[in-house]
């Protein structure tokens, strides 16, 4: 039950991280869109200097991303429960797993395809 709890407020968080940015500004994630459509924006004239600044900005963005998540997720994996590296292991596979579901089928294809607000124009 406790892992069904976390995966809730996982995916809550994760919404709450993406989708006011990419609301107000849907050029900041231009590196999660597809390939055709980068080279397509890229090829604009408004926003070739913003996609150079957003790829090095994207980048410094990930890899703190990446360290406090990880100690966001072994603090969250001995609360859980998870002494040992198996079960913290697979306690946190099942967190990503879930939030990546989440994002595929909630935020990618429920709102991502279908909303004007993730539009960019041109």
């Amino acid at each position: 039950m406790i892992l069904f709890v976390e995966s809730v407020i996982a995916c809550v968080i994760f919404t709450l991280i993406i989708l006011p940015s990419l609301y107000k500004n849907p050029i900041k994630h231009i590196m999660s869109y597809p390939k055709e459509i980068r080279e397509r924006v890229e090829k604009l004239p408004q926003y070739k200097e913003v996609i150079q600044a957003e790829e090095k900005r994207h980048l410094t963005i990930k890899l703190i991303a990446i360290l406090l998540f990880a100690i966001a997720l072994a603090t969250v994996a001995y609360f859980s429960g998870a002494k040992t590296f198996t079960s913290a292991y697979f306690h946190v596979f099942v967190l990503f797993f879930v939030v990546n579901v989440y994002d595929m089928l909630v935020l990618d294809i429920g709102l991502f395809c279908h909303s004007k607000k993730t539009r960019i124009p041109g």
